[in-house]
């Protein structure tokens, strides 16, 4: 029987660590260390007070997991990108550190953010080549298929062409035959009976 908990957890749809970890097709310690960072980044998630506090995930939560596995997937980009890149997609405004003043971007940081935005114009470049080349091989594919079928009918009418002519000749052949063999009949008819 199901608690009242988890009937609520349900409804909400709301899940725990080990239902994400599930859902993601990931261990439950990278769930919980991409948890960890992105709190880090300020984002905050629903806690559940009866059951120590734990995290409790969204729909939103979920697709914010998906980008940052699939974008450091290949550790091309690091997790504290990834996780800027996604919060900022997904225009999730996060809760500022208690203990931190403002301040101002250090040229570093600027840096950095060139860096990234290279990186990701590299990457998307790549992306977008190999794409291309995708859709060459199968349009490449598509056109060698469309045209061996029309080679194929093409084929398949000429040999119905050829069949029917053959069996006219056929028909005319047997039509002659005949008349040849009658005409000499007759002619050895006429030999005999002298007609």
């Amino acid at each position: 029987m199901e608690t009242e908990q988890e009937i609520s957890l349900k409804d909400d749809t709301l899940m725990r660590t080990a239902e994400l970890s599930r859902e993601l097709r990931v261990s439950q310690s990278t769930v919980r260390k991409y948890s960890i960072a992105l709190e880090k980044h300020g984002y905050r998630f629903k806690k559940e007070p009866n059951n120590n506090n734990g995290r409790l995930y969204t729909a939103l939560d979920r697709e914010i997991f998906k980008d940052v596995i699939k974008l450091t997937e290949n550790r091309q980009i690091g997790i504290d990108v990834a996780i800027t890149s996604t919060l900022s997609r997904h225009n999730v405004e996060i809760e500022s550190s208690r203990y931190e003043a403002p301040r101002a971007p250090s040229i570093l940081e600027d840096e950095r953010a060139e860096k990234f935005l290279e990186r990701m114009q590299y990457l998307i470049k790549e992306e977008t080549n190999y794409m291309q080349e995708e859709l060459k091989d199968y349009f490449r594919e598509e056109m060698r298929d469309v045209i061996e079928d029309a080679v194929e009918k093409r084929l398949e009418k000429e040999r119905q062409q050829h069949n029917e002519e053959m069996r006219l000749l056929r028909e005319e052949f047997s039509k002659v035959t005949e008349a040849i063999e009658r005409r000499e009949k007759k002619s050895i008819f006429r030999r005999f009976f002298g007609g």
